[in-house]
């Protein structure tokens, strides 16, 4: 027994190395930029419920981006709170304020309906309680376009005090890296609604969010995977970036999480395999750990060279792209937020692929 939990662990070392060598150093693949404004208009689309407040907030931001021709489409599922007084309040041409007829609700509708009503080819999204990380968020974002039909961006989230506020941002970070990294491999499977974009034909395609209408969430993800097939830009200039507030409880968190989680039994068959192999090797390799101490304590110098192999690899690996993603403050705890998500995951994941269909609120995606 002790020889095949051996050799079981050697196999995760290896696999979990692999990894980190092979896919995650993608991430700092350089990027094709053309550092001139883009020469198409941009309509900018934002699906809205009951957001008055982050609008009032976060829409000055919008508009105050640099060396680009757009438009904002905001899109109203049905607010009750003062949405439309808030946008009339700005008084700016660029600003399109649409409501859902009473036939028609959720974000998918919404982003479709803002879609159909843009006038423009190229298509930039982000959500109503996002800041772009610069007045350069457009311009760094709309350039890609000219390599790529899609361009995936990063949603980072706001620094706070807490460990919390740490452990959200992690997972959030570790989201993005494996996204990122997949699609620079030309292995897309994912982006995030807060910043991503790609043009209405590619859209028309696929007939937009049809083929995952009835779930509430997969407006970005589950209709990246109907795109994997297609070259995307993927982006990790901090300039391009956009900034949310995280959750303010553990639960909300877990919530939030678990919606998430429950599109990607929609993922194609490939990309289950990739992420389950990243994500069960972990689970493997420390319940091997765990096991080898309790039958063999002899063996603590295994025990203890293989726990510290984890964390060295980490601590190294993480390094350069917590960097980019300007979040050093997290990069010497890495090891211990990781194990902290993979206790929390098996609920999650649980918790979120026994769900059902669910309505979509602003706090989505």
């Amino acid at each position: 027994m002790t020889a095949t939990l051996l050799f079981i662990l050697s196999i995760c070392i290896s696999i979990d190395i692999s990894y980190f060598i092979i896919v995650f150093s993608s991430f700092h693949k350089k990027e094709t930029f053309q550092n001139q404004p883009f020469q198409e208009k941009i309509s900018v689309i934002i699906a809205a419920k009951n957001e008055a407040h982050n609008l009032k907030k976060n829409l000055p931001h919008i508009l105050k981006q640099e060396k680009v021709d757009y438009e904002v489409i905001i899109v109203d599922d049905h607010s009750n709170d003062n949405t439309k007084e808030i946008i009339d309040s700005f008084e700016d041409a660029r600003i399109l304020y649409f409501r859902l007829g009473e036939n028609r609700s959720g974000k998918k509708d919404a982003l479709s309906f803002g879609i159909q009503h843009a006038q423009n080819e190229y298509l930039i999204f982000t959500d109503a309680d996002c800041i772009p990380a610069s007045e350069m968020w457009l311009f760094k974002v709309s350039t890609h376009f000219q390599n790529t039909p899609i361009v995936l961006g990063i949603g980072k989230l706001i620094k706070k005090n807490g460990l919390l506020n740490k452990l959200i941002r992690f997972d959030a970070n570790q989201i993005a890296l494996t996204y990122i990294s997949h699609a620079k491999l030309g292995l897309p499977y994912m982006g995030v609604g807060r910043n991503m974009g790609y043009t209405k034909k590619i859209f028309s395609e696929v007939d937009g969010f049809q083929k995952h209408k009835d779930l509430a969430s997969g407006d970005d993800d589950l209709f990246i995977q109907s795109l994997s097939n297609q070259s995307c830009s993927a982006i990790t200039d901090p300039e391009s970036f956009t900034l949310s507030k995280t959750q303010n409880t553990l639960a909300e968190w877990l919530h939030q999480k678990s919606r998430h989680i429950s599109t990607s039994k929609r993922y194609k068959r490939r990309d289950l395999f990739l992420l389950s192999l990243y994500n069960l090797n972990r689970y493997v390799y420390l319940f091997s750990l765990l096991l080898i101490s309790l039958v063999q304590k002899q063996f603590w110098w295994i025990i203890f060279g293989s726990l510290l192999i984890f964390i060295l690899v980490r601590i190294l690996f993480y390094y350069r792209p917590l960097k980019r993603l300007e979040e050093l403050d997290i990069w010497l705890i890495s090891p211990l937020l990781e194990l902290m998500t993979l206790a929390l995951y098996p609920y999650i994941l649980f918790r979120g692929w026994s769900k059902g269909k669910k309505a979509w609120h602003k706090n989505l995606k």
